[in-house]
This record gives structure tokens, C-alpha cells and sequence, in this order.
């Protein structure tokens, strides 16, 4: 079974809608495809974990955003869960941390391994009871 399909296995469990809010302008990135979609489906899984009560996960593609984020292209991956105290939000990158009773802690560290081997940055903004929105910046490719 892919990794596409387990999310779209995990979500149907749930009462979660899909929001997508996507930039037309084309960017190039050059990436690992296989390695990005481990990200998306690593960061979407989560999303929907941190909503077991149903509430909306949001996936948006900035294109290549000006100020600090010029010259990279970026998505981010939201949900309306339960959010990331302060406290965590310090340790979810190391491997092993988990607050879920069946999780390895493993997801988020592949995740930030992957995005920092593109040279790329991983930022995260939550706030307990509202949700939490993971936002990856990857380098535009350069155009000859």
C-alpha cells in the first residue's frame, strides 16, 4: 500500500476536510521526489493524528515568497488539532520523542533530515487547542 493511500486511509477515519491553497506560479527545486512526498505524508500523517476529533488540515504552496524566504520556494502542512506546547516544540525534531502512545518519534526527525539535506529550513508555529502549522522552505534551482 503506498504512503499516499495510508493517509487517505488514516484521514477517512477521521471527520477532517482537505484544504488546499495552491500559488500557479511554477518554481523549480530540485529535489529527491521520493523523498519529498516521505516528508508531505510524514508531516500530513501527523497533522491528522493531532485531530481525532475531525477538524481541517491545510495544505498550501507558497511558490517562491519575497523577504526573508527569497530564493527559496515553499509548502506548509496546518492542522486545527491540538497543538505542540512550548515545551515540545524544543524536542520534536530529536529521534525518539513522541508524545503518542503508539508512535516511534521518528517521523518528524526524517522529516527535518530530509528538508536539511535539500538545504533546506523547517519552521513550526502551534498554539495548544488551535492547532499547529509546519512550514519547509527549499532552495529555488538555479537557472542558467
Amino acid at each position: 500500500m503506498s504512503d499516499y493511500v495510508e493517509v487517505e486511509v488514516e484521514r477517512q477515519g477521521h471527520n477532517i476536510d482537505v484544504e488546499k491553497v495552491w500559488d500557479p506560479s511554477p518554481v523549480s527545486v530540485l529535489v529527491d521526489p521520493e523523498k519529498l512526498q516521505q516528508v508531505i505524508m510524514n508531516l500530513s500523517l501527523n497533522a491528522i493524528q493531532a485531530m481525532p476529533k475531525g477538524g481541517v488540515l491545510t495544505v498550501c504552496i507558497d511558490g517562491a515568497p519575497g523577504g526573508a524566504g527569497a530564493g527559496y520556494a515553499s509548502f506548509s502542512i496546518g492542522d486545527t488539532g491540538c497543538g505542540i506546547s512550548q515545551e515540545n516544540l524544543e524536542k520534536i525534531w530529536a529521534p525518539f520523542f513522541t508524545t503518542k502512545s503508539n508512535g516511534t518519534g521518528l517521523g518528524l526527525a526524517i522529516v527535518k533530515k530530509i528538508v536539511e539535506s535539500h538545504s533546506g529550513v523547517i519552521e513550526v508555529a502551534s498554539e495548544i487547542d488551535k492547532g499547529t502549522t509546519v512550514k519547509v522552505f527549499l532552495p529555488l534551482a538555479k537557472q542558467s
